[in-house]
């Protein structure tokens, strides 16, 4: 339980009103990504008769599955390893990190890197949306997953900029 420990000078320990519920609020972006990850994100209809739904997880193991593992790798990457390491990296600088050392601003600095990276998803998602939405022999319904995501994403976005203004604030 080492990874849950306070570290004296953290910024968890200097946390004042809202910021005193950060580790709330990154375990609630936590479950979010991980909802959204596995959640329908999409119902895809083609013809009348035929509909998928369409889990991010599932499409994952559907490219693994059909041999494309350079796709399997990119999406895997940039959905799925740099988002998680983006939210962890985020909670390791608010609970374990001391916010008088130097390791404060490279782990800000790491953050704000897999942040950029990890908004390629978002991307990849918009892209399919509305790929689908212009072909004319399918039809396209959001789901929950979407939503998780988008949610995942902004309570994520809001850790960071949290965190920043606490760094900024005590350095």
């Amino acid at each position: 339980m080492r990874f849950l420990t306070k570290h004296p000078a953290s910024l968890a320990t200097r946390a004042i009103g809202i910021d005193r519920f950060l580790g709330l609020i990154i375990g609630i972006a936590i479950a979010f990504l991980i909802s959204a990850w596995f959640l329908p994100m999409m119902s895809v209809q083609r013809f009348i008769f035929w509909q998928d739904e369409l889990s991010f997880a599932a499409a994952l193991l559907e490219l693994a599955e059909s041999g494309e593992t350079g796709l399997f790798a990119i999406l895997f990457i940039f959905s799925v390893a740099f988002p998680g390491a983006k939210i962890t990296l985020a909670f390791l600088l608010w609970r374990r990190v001391d916010a008088n050392g130097p390791s404060l601003t490279r782990y800000l600095g790491m953050i704000e890197h897999f942040g950029r990276w990890s908004m390629l998803d978002v991307f990849v998602v918009a892209l399919s949306v509305v790929a689908i939405k212009i072909s004319i022999v399918a039809d396209v319904e959001v789901h929950w997953g979407i939503y998780m995501f988008a949610a995942a994403i902004l309570t994520s976005m809001f850790v960071v900029h949290r965190l920043t203004r606490m760094a900024f604030a005590h350095s």
